[in-house]
């Protein structure tokens, strides 16, 4: 199958954005692979959808000493196919990767070794009409409303990061996540400003999955982990330490009417932590409001400001 060598900001590409080309790249939505006019990731792009998107291009020779190779963004949304995009070794994004889909097609990103995006606005930003499979090793923002990860899904989302994802910015989650049924597979996440949730899920029709190394959240009114769920609820990681008021280790809430649909082990909950650290006033180690049974192993469990709680457990059974 032959293969086509774009640069993110290219005049290829801008044909390609604008409408151009198209049946050379049969399939392909008018909108690949757009970003500055200085973005210089290389990706190979297939005729039926595949991007595999390289490391930096170095820069061009005789560029003054520590000019520093050149990367781009990614933004390929409303697309009508199925897109599947390979990071390779090394791939840096100093903008967001924005992808998504129309008609029911699924979003899949492979992380072959380390990746990282660095964005001064959101990191990861994926709207599929299906499914997401994604990887990413590493995702940093700085700005406010600068979600790390953000995913919406109609169906499944399975997202896994082995590296750091971070953010400074107020009301800029770590990670964001929706879709039919969500699991998550973290490392480290941070999150500094306020209003900034370490990790976010919500389910719309099946369980969600958390589990991970590290959350840590140092503004006020930033949880470490914000679950809600329409089916069987699992967190499960090494730490989760939150500095700011207001903002508890973690919060567990459930669809009533979809666990009175579900009855007895649909909505059950199993969080099993190492540690759950809260530093601020009025910052309890756990929430859990929710129906179905639920188990809660803590090893270690601190709440150390004034009008701190422990775990309250207000979670009905199912009828």
């Amino acid at each position: 199958m032959p293969k086509y060598k774009l640069f993110a900001g290219s005049a290829a590409a801008k044909a390609i954005a604008a409408g151009a080309l198209l049946p050379l790249f049969a399939g392909i939505a008018p909108s690949v692979l757009v970003g500055s006019a200085a973005a210089q990731n290389a990706c190979t792009v297939e005729p039926d959808g595949t991007i595999s998107c390289s490391a930096p291009i170095p820069p061009p020779p005789g560029s003054p000493p520590g000019t520093p190779p050149t990367a781009g963004s990614i933004d390929l949304t409303a697309s009508p196919n199925p897109l599947a995009v390979t990071l390779e070794e090394g791939f840096v994004s100093n903008g967001p990767m924005n992808l998504g889909t129309i008609g029911g097609a699924d979003v899949a990103i492979v992380s072959e070794g380390v990746s990282t995006i660095e964005s001064t606005s959101s990191g990861l930003v994926v709207d599929s009409s299906g499914g997401i499979e994604a990887q990413i090793t590493n995702v940093t923002t700085t700005a406010d409303s600068a979600t790390g990860v953000l995913l919406r899904a109609v169906d499944d989302i399975i997202f896994t990061s082995d590296g750091l994802i971070s953010t400074a910015g107020a009301n800029a989650d770590g990670v964001n996540a929706e879709g039919r049924s969500v699991t998550l597979n973290l490392n480290d996440v941070s999150t500094t400003g306020p209003n900034a949730q370490g990790v976010e899920v919500g389910t719309l029709d099946g369980p969600a999955t958390v589990t991970f190394d590290l959350i840590d959240t140092s503004g006020d009114g930033s949880t470490g982990a914000i679950i809600r769920s329409t089916g069987d609820t699992t967190l499960a990681g090494n730490l989760i330490r939150t500095r700011g008021t207001d903002a508890a280790g973690f919060s567990i809430t459930h669809d009533a009417a979809a666990c009175i649909v579900l009855r007895a082990g649909g909505c059950d909950n199993t969080v099993t932590l190492d540690e759950v650290t809260t530093d601020g006033f009025g910052s309890v180690g756990g929430l859990v409001s929710a129906g179905g049974n639920t188990d809660v192993t803590i090893s270690v469990l601190r709440t150390g400001a004034d009008a701190g709680g422990g775990l309250p457990l207000p979670a009905p059974p199912c009828p």
